[in-house]
Order: structure tokens, then C-alpha cells, then sequence
């Protein structure tokens, strides 16, 4: 269905000659793309006022976009089955938040997201098999990984600084996330490569 929009619109575009037909390819799936983009942005929104935690939801995707785009991590077959799993993700991770919190000490939040931090750049960046990437690629994505993790982690400590430990939690969950994303992303390369 967003295919269909991007198409048209596109069409649109090359009538009222605002893009030349010949680019008119790579309009359509760039738009495709950013609707894509667009809707998991809003269903992620949508799913953490429904579990009353909208700025955990906004926190989840200020961490979790940034690094996977640096890390890479695995990837669905389809478009379909990604908005599927990335909204099971988003409830799974916001309620075992909401639920863990109490136990969770700043001490096991800095430990966990330590190791979760080690693990993701010490992997990064995973790449995709439509994608793949040369060596200069892969120490630009590592560079720009530590870089983004370096940020999270002085986000996470100024959020158990002033005592926000759902934020943290939820912090630290989707690094678990993205460590998660990383490690059956490599398995995946694996078998694909020796199988």
C-alpha cells in the first residue's frame, strides 16, 4: 500500500516536472522508505501512550535509531514482518521495563549496559547481505558506533544521576535490544557464509 502512495506521488512529481522521469525510481523508494520510517515512528509513539509510557517510547526510539543505524544487526525478509517484530519488540521491552524497575539498581543498570555496550561494538558494525560493506565501510560504522554509545551511556548515567530509573531501564533494555539484533544478525552471516 505505501508502495502504491511513493508510486504516485513520484508520478505526480515527474508530471509537474519537479524530478526528471529517469530519477523517478529512486524518488518512489526513497519515499516508500521515509512512509515506512514515518509509520513505525508513529505505531512506537502510539504503543507507549497506550502503555502510559510515551517518553519511554520517544527514549526508546532517541537510542535505538541512532545505533542500529551505526551497528546494523539483523534484518526481517519483508517490511511487513519488520513492523511486526519491531512492535512486539516495543511492548515486550516497555513492560518488561515497567515491570523490572523495581529491582533494578544503578549498579545492574551500569553493569548490564556496560556489557551490552561492550558486546554491541565489539560486533559492529553487522551487515546485511543486500549490503554489504568494504573494509573502510566497517571502521566508519565501528567509529560512529563507539561514538553513539559514548553518548548513550553519558545519557544513561545523567538518568540515574537525578534518579530516573525507568528511563534507564528502558535505556538499557533496548541496548539489550540491539545487542540481541547484532548477535542473530552475525549468526545469520554466518550460516549464509558457510552454509
Amino acid at each position: 500500500m505505501l508502495e502504491k502512495y511513493a508510486i504516485k506521488i513520484t508520478a505526480n512529481l515527474v508530471e509537474n516536472k519537479v524530478i526528471n522521469e529517469a530519477d523517478s525510481e529512486v524518488y518512489s523508494f526513497g519515499l516508500k522508505n521515509g512512509f515506512i520510517i514515518l509509520l513505525n515512528l508513529v505505531i512506537t509513539l502510539l504503543i507507549g501512550f497506550i502503555l502510559r509510557m510515551p517518553l519511554e517510547s520517544l527514549l526508546f526510539l532517541l537510542v535505538f535509531i541512532p545505533l542500529r543505524s551505526c551497528a546494523g544487526g539483523i534484518h526481517a525478509s519483508n517490511n511487513v514482518r519488520c513492523m511486526i517484530l519491531s512492535v512486539i519488540a516495543v511492548v515486550l521491552l516497555l513492560i518488561t521495563a515497567n515491570f523490572i524497575v523495581a529491582v533494578m539498581t544503578a549498579s545492574i543498570i551500569v553493569a548490564a549496559a556496560t556489557v551490552c555496550a561492550l558486546v554491541i561494538y565489539l560486533l559492529s558494525p553487522v551487515q546485511d547481505a543486500n549490503k554489504p560493506l568494504d573494509d573502510e565501510e566497517i571502521k566508519l560504522y565501528r567509529k560512529r558506533t563507539l561514538k553513539v554509545l559514548c553518548v548513550e551511556f553519558g545519557l544513561l548515567l545523567i538518568l540515574l544521576f537525578f534518579g530516573f530509573n525507568l528511563a534507564a531501564t528502558v535505556l538499557t533494555l533496548t541496548l539489550l535490544f540491539v545487542c540481541f539484533s547484532l548477535c542473530a544478525g552475525a549468526l545469520k552471516n554466518k550460516l549464509m557464509y558457510t552454509g
